[in-house]
Order: structure tokens, then C-alpha cells, then sequence
């Protein structure tokens, strides 16, 4: 939340000091997760990590759930968009504060279904992201990100978006 200054020195041979954001900057895919002792399948959210601090996940028709959940997976979907801010909370650490969750809403994937409802439920998942900091590890074009949720260890799994 602040600029740093920062002084490298270097005594017998060339340093190179290269200034990084401290995160997973980008736009990922989230495609699954586990925790709580299941696999959850994940469909249509995307997190978008900006240098300057801003976070915004793009749920487009979402879902997350174990794989019992399927049958309720190919009925409904949430949709919206999440605005918040991500900070370095320290070394391969972030912690994400700020969402804005109340334009979020669940829907039938029918066709003809019409019927747009408050997404509290998702809402209340997403906001339990806030609780502590997540530990980010890269590995190629996959995104790991592992942390505390609702009382429980929770991984989430991401791909770089095209």
C-alpha cells in the first residue's frame, strides 16, 4: 500500500536489482479447488490482479462445488462483477480486502429460465476470501494459491487466461 526505496549495493561483480509487483499480476482462471477433504470443480470465474492493487473476479455464468453438486451445476449459475484491492502481504504472500460482492446473481442456465436472484450465498464464499493472506506459487502457466477459508485449508488452482 506504499512505495518503497530501495538501495542495492554491490562489492566485487554487477548486481542487477529487478522491481517486481510481489504478485500473481494478470488475468487467471480459476479451475478448481480442494479443502474441507473434497475436490471442487470450478466453471466461469476469473480473477484479474492489477499492478496498482486493484482485483476484480468476472463471474460469468459461475459455479464451484464437489463433484455432488453437478446435477445443481447444470441448472444454475451466478454472474457479476467483483471489484476489490490485493496487497503484498509478504514474501509470495497476498491478501485480498475490499470485495464488493452485492452485484452478484444466481440464474437458471435453462433456456427460457428468467429469474435473477441475489448471489448471497456466492457472496458469502467470495467475502471468506478476505480472512487471511494466500501463499502464490507459479508453475509455468498454472497459478496455485493456498490459505485458510471458513476454517480450513483451502488450494485454488488457476490458468493464465488467454
Amino acid at each position: 500500500g506504499a512505495p518503497l526505496r530501495t538501495l542495492a549495493g554491490a562489492t566485487d561483480r554487477p548486481g542487477r536489482l529487478v522491481p517486481a509487483l510481489g504478485g500473481p499480476d494478470g488475468a487467471w482462471d480459476n479451475v478448481s479447488a480442494q479443502g474441507w477433504g473434497q475436490v471442487f470443480g470450478v466453471r466461469g470465474i476469473r480473477w484479474t490482479l492489477h499492478g496498482d492493487g486493484r482485483i476484480e473476479l468476472i463471474l460469468a455464468d459461475a459455479f464451484a462445488g464437489p463433484v455432488e453438486a453437478r446435477a445443481m451445476a447444470e441448472q444454475v449459475g451466478t454472474s457479476g462483477i467483483v471489484p476489490g484491492r490485493w496487497t503484498v502481504a509478504g514474501e509470495q504472500r497476498i491478501a485480498i480486502r475490499k470485495l464488493n460482492t452485492t452485484g452478484l446473481t444466481s440464474h437458471g442456465r435453462e433456456p427460457g429460465t428468467t429469474y435473477a436472484l441475489p448471489a448471497t450465498g456466492m457472496g458469502q464464499v467470495l467475502q471468506a476470501l478476505q480472512e487471511g493472506s494466500w501463499a502464490w506459487r507459479l508453475a509455468g502457466d498454472e497459478l496455485l494459491l493456498t490459505g485458510t477459508m471458513m476454517g480450513g485449508p483451502l488450494e485454488m488452482r488457476f490458468r493464465r487466461a488467454p
